[in-house]
């Protein structure tokens, strides 16, 4: 799969991080760099500079000497100390952010949600014609 939008790396990145999260390229997998640069049709700087970027990121590992290799999934230990950790800092950050919200930004913050709403609603309704139209052209 070639990458065609933003940047070279820009689209490496989006490419990769999408395998990661899929599954295609599983947890703790190696990853190499030729094979990757093949797979997507670039050369290997780019593939180099988005798993420097996915590593940074903690979507990948680099291991010293052997390369990278796809992180591990988090353990339910980790999650429920990640919980745990996010539960004792969120409340009180969020306490914060509202004292300090204005009359105009809650305007622009409802102009938004009503903005995305819509725009759901016609991905919905597109959708819900898709399937409209497939269901007249197969015959049951």
């Amino acid at each position: 799969m070639k990458p065609l939008r933003h940047s070279l790396v820009d689209g490496v990145h989006e490419i990769l991080t999408s395998r990661l999260f899929s599954g295609d390229i599983a947890p703790g997998s190696s990853l190499n760099i030729d094979a990757l640069a093949r797979e997507s049709e670039v050369s290997q700087t780019p593939i180099r500079e988005a798993l420097a970027r996915l590593a940074a990121t903690g979507l990948v590992v680099r291991v010293a000497h052997m390369g990278y290799r796809a992180a591990e999934l988090v353990s339910d230990e980790q999650m429920s100390e990640i919980l745990d950790a996010r539960l004792a800092v969120e409340p009180t950050l969020a306490r914060l952010a509202a004292s300090r919200t204005t009359a105009s930004f809650l305007d622009e913050l409802d102009r938004s949600v009503r903005s995305l709403e819509a725009h759901i609603a016609g991905e919905l309704s597109q959708s819900s014609n898709q399937v409209l139209e497939q269901s007249e052209d197969s015959t049951i």
